[in-house]
């Protein structure tokens, strides 16, 4: 793993956010800039990302000391790759963890806290049990634990192909 100078992170929404911070928390790393949320300046917080990430994946790759761009944006009704060809092409050593969680990032809190979940349901409400401070904190903690070398992967996230699909993006961090 490449030692970082810090992070810049890119994200749709609050949950998004604050699963984020924990996690790089938990790693360790410094953040050099958080991205504004999309409901900060009006819009679709997917469009926003979307719009935002060439010019971000610039900045970090302009960056003298090495800066990761995390982005992450959930897949909706479409597929993980179909979300991710959205964002453009990037190249094999691009400075950019991208993380799309299928359907919305509650799927991926939900499972981390052995909830039984499934990438079809819409679990994303203003009122969601899983993206409560607490279950958020406790997400992040889980995903720490198996993003490590050697770790098992909990039955109910190798039941998720997005999230298993993410680890070796979450490990980038």
């Amino acid at each position: 793993m490449p030692s970082r100078a810090g992070v810049v992170v890119l994200v749709e929404d609050v949950a998004q956010q604050n699963l984020i911070r924990r996690f790089l928390e938990r790693c360790g790393s410094t953040v050099v800039r958080w991205c504004p949320l999309a409901k900060s300046v009006g819009g679709s917080g997917t469009k926003y990302v979307a719009d935002q990430f060439p010019e971000e994946l610039r900045w970090a790759k302009g960056r003298t000391a090495a800066t990761l761009l995390v982005v992450m944006t959930d897949a909706d009704n479409l597929s993980t790759a179909q979300r991710r060809a959205q964002l453009g092409n990037v190249a094999a050593d691009d400075p950019v963890a991208i993380l799309i969680p299928k359907r919305h990032v509650e799927t991926w809190l939900g499972a981390l806290n052995n909830q039984a979940v499934d990438e079809q349901t819409n679990y994303h409400t203003h009122t969601s049990q899983f993206s409560s401070v607490a279950e958020i904190r406790a997400a992040a903690l889980a995903l720490f634990a198996i993003t490590r070398p050697n770790q098992p992967v909990p039955k109910a996230v190798s039941n998720l192909a997005s999230l298993l699909a993410s680890l070796p993006e979450w490990r980038k961090i």
